[in-house]
């Protein structure tokens, strides 16, 4: 059944099986709230999905406004990030920017931002590579070219710059 809360444009939907049930709300600023839980770095299968359909080339952004682990630790934590899949089918390929919450204890003050990819159907899910971009707010895009795939971050959602090593074809 259609989700009710769900951006006007988009599917919403939990893949495998989080820990939480997946919801979102549209505020009247047009942001929108997200509560899930899942993990998109060991199989990359479990997480709710906003998704809307593209195909060519193409590049989606999001602003990152603030992140919240709640009482979660570790591999727990929840990520926000951008997720491009070829379909939402369990062991799908796809390529993913997700933003890990800071964690103190390894010396962190901001949030990581980490690339992964699977590239064939139920293969091993790879670390591209991680990145300290700027602390909240800010701006994570995902560009892709062909079969090509890369991340930048903004401070103003307008100059965007590259990140070192997450081109991936």
């Amino acid at each position: 059944p259609a989700d009710t809360n769900c951006p006007s444009g988009f599917t919403c939907q939990d893949i495998g099986s989080p820990g939480i049930a997946g919801s979102e709300h549209v505020n009247t600023d047009g942001s929108v709230t997200v509560v899930a839980s899942g993990n998109g770095r060991t199989q990359g299968d479990q997480m709710r999905l906003i998704t809307a359909p593209a195909t060519g080339d193409f590049q989606v952004s999001v602003q990152d406004l603030s992140e919240s682990a709640g009482n979660l630790t570790g591999y727990q934590q929840p990520q926000l990030g951008i997720v491009i899949r070829q379909s939402a089918a369990l062991g799908a390929p796809f390529y993913t920017a997700l933003q890990d919450p800071t964690y103190p204890a390894e010396g962190e003050n901001v949030a990581n931002l980490i690339m992964y990819y699977r590239d064939t159907w139920g293969g091993p899910v790879i670390e591209l590579t991680q990145n300290y971009p700027e602390a909240f707010p800010r701006w994570v895009m995902v560009q892709r070219h062909g079969d090509t795939f890369q991340t930048l971050t903004s401070t103003d959602g307008t100059h965007y710059m590259l990140i070192s090593g997450t081109i991936h074809t």
